[in-house]
């Protein structure tokens, strides 16, 4: 019995071969490609993490290494009465004991030859009693970290407080000069732009030498509950505990201080962040009688020192303006130092509150129209003309009083500068 043709071409064992050819051939040259794969992975050299970091990353690394340490977290230490009510002093059997009742970050920086610490007003204002001076029995600490672990701690005095713009600046005592930390160097007043890259190191949650990174989302923001008008809101991560932490650039200068973050909902970050512009800090320390820009010791021509704390009448609103009677130009004296000689000399500080928006302002104060005659209209045109007077000629500023013109005298050198 012969079999049908279809079935025995089939089964010719050339045919079957024929058929099996090019898939043996594709199974091969695939064997072929795997093979030079796997030995061109071995050959190929292993994977290179600091190359491949992006330059940004490269600058955010190089910026934290400099000045990490330079981020210290501050501390104020009360009295066991002035924390839990107890007080030793009327119970034999309770022993006198400190407790520390705020902690927030700062920063290390030298000025004209000085060392200071700056931190935000708030973070030491329960230490202090309304005049300035330390509360009896308190006391504030720095504490200086390397990689994260406190290595020294430091006890400080207040040289110098702005309470209108949420600022402190502190010295070792003792007048330590401290060359062996890094001072973190201020940035230039006015050099901050939206969208810009910046990084915050402070110890929020008392998780030192925190870092996070961010952009500027907007500037001249207004803080709430307060009349500064003029705050850097960013994105980097701001908690309880940063306070009085840097805001870097990506030069490594202070741009701003780390002072409060908005969350109408709670008190966790949700993504904006206030901080004070350096710009108010340069105005602090020309209060003492310092110079961001001077790498020397102020000379005395150079250092006088009111106390006071001044805003441009122009940056008042004009309604506000018109409705208190102020002049088109000038400094309105927000606050005065009860230790410092324009309060001497009989200056008067801004005492009115007046709600503008979500702001309050401040106002009623006396505008300081010229010194020596020559008009003044910014902080940085007094600086200039104090400069050119020596320290021991009186000043005479020429002032508006509740609309009236008034002459102050003020001998510079005659007192010195709020120093507890």
């Amino acid at each position: 019995m012969k079999l049908p043709m279809t079935d025995s071409r089939c089964l010719h064992p050339t045919r079957l071969t024929a058929a099996w050819r090019l898939p043996i051939r594709m199974l091969c040259l695939s064997c072929v490609i795997l093979m030079s794969s796997l030995t061109y992975a071995q050959t190929y050299p292993l994977f290179n993490e600091r190359r491949a970091l992006l330059e940004n990353e490269t600058n955010t690394i190089d910026i934290v290494s400099r000045f990490n340490s330079s981020v210290v977290s501050v501390q104020v230490v009360l009295a066991a009465d002035e924390t839990n009510g107890v007080n030793a002093a009327h119970d034999a059997q309770v022993p006198a004991v400190s407790s520390v009742a705020h902690r927030g970050s700062g920063f290390f920086t030298r000025v004209s030859g000085q060392a200071l610490f700056v931190t935000n007003y708030h973070v030491i204002e329960p230490a202090l009693r309304e005049d300035g001076s330390l509360r009896e029995g308190a006391r504030i600490e720095v504490a200086l970290f390397t990689q994260g672990v406190a290595q020294r701690v430091l006890p400080v005095v207040v040289k110098h407080v702005e309470p209108l713009w949420d600022l402190a600046l502190l010295a070792p005592e003792g007048e330590l000069l401290l060359p062996e930390v890094r001072a973190i160097p201020l940035g230039a007043a006015t050099d901050v732009e939206a969208g810009q890259k910046v990084i915050a190191i402070g110890s929020p949650f008392g998780l030192n030498a925190t870092v996070t990174t961010g952009i500027v989302s907007a500037v001249n923001r207004q803080l709430p509950g307060s009349g500064v008008r003029t705050m850097i809101q960013t994105d980097a991560a701001i908690n309880r505990g940063s306070s009085g932490g840097p805001l870097l650039n990506s030069q490594g200068e202070v741009i701003g201080i780390n002072t409060a973050l908005f969350n109408p909902d709670g008190s966790v970050f949700a993504g904006v962040g206030l901080a004070v512009p350096v710009k108010h800090l340069h105005d602090s320390l020309f209060a003492l009688g310092l110079s961001a820009d001077v790498a020397a010791p102020a000379t005395s021509s150079a250092s006088t020192q009111f106390g006071v704390t001044f805003q441009d009448v122009q940056d008042v609103p004009r309604s506000v303006r018109v409705l208190y009677g102020l002049p088109e130009q000038g400094l309105l004296v927000v606050s005065v130092n009860p230790l410092g000689s324009a309060a001497h000399a009989g200056l008067r500080g801004s005492d009115t509150p007046v709600p503008y928006g979500n702001d309050v302002l401040r106002v009623g104060g006396d505008v300081v129209l010229a010194l020596n005659e020559q008009p003044v209209s910014s902080t940085t045109e007094l600086q200039s003309l104090l400069q050119l007077n020596d320290t021991q000629t009186p000043l005479r500023l020429q002032v508006l009083r509740s609309g009236k013109p008034l002459t102050l005298q003020v001998l510079p050198a005659a007192f010195g500068v709020f120093n507890p």
